[in-house]
């Protein structure tokens, strides 16, 4: 199956708006994220169910969710848990769409979409907007 790098992307930033904290009796953050099953993921942009679960189980694999996955009658689903630190600074990195068309545009040069030549080329991104808003480059 052909992984998605704009479904990957679009599964993060929904996940991260639609995730909240638990929140005890008393209404105090029990330091508990509420995890989010993969079913209550919308279908972006019309992909299948087959796109976005392959999405998480390549975002599990590569560090970037924290994430179980179980069968329920023959049906694979993911309780994912949270966004991880690596799966954030990710998210940081390619938030903007200047920054996420210039990692895909530089990854299409290199003739690589694998999720961990992204994040590189993504964290190249911003180093060279810091260093050009730094004046340095």
């Amino acid at each position: 199956m052909k992984l998605n790098m704009d479904c990957i992307r679009e599964i993060l930033l929904w996940i991260e708006e639609n995730q909240k904290m638990d929140c005890g009796d008393d209404n105090s953050l029990n330091g508990n994220v509420r995890g989010i099953w993969s079913r209550a993921i919308p279908k972006f942009n019309g992909y299948a169910d087959d796109d976005i679960l392959y999405s998480i189980k390549q975002m599990v694999d590569g560090r970037l969710l924290d994430a179980s996955i179980h069968k329920d009658n023959n049906i694979s689903k993911y309780f994912i848990k949270d966004i991880t630190p690596a799966g954030h600074e990710f998210l940081e990195n390619i938030r903007s769409d200047n920054n996420w068309n210039k990692t895909k545009s530089v990854a299409s040069e290199v003739g690589s979409f694998a999720l961990s030549v992204l994040t590189k080329i993504a964290s190249s991104v911003i180093a060279e907007g810091i260093k050009k808003t730094m004046g340095l480059g």
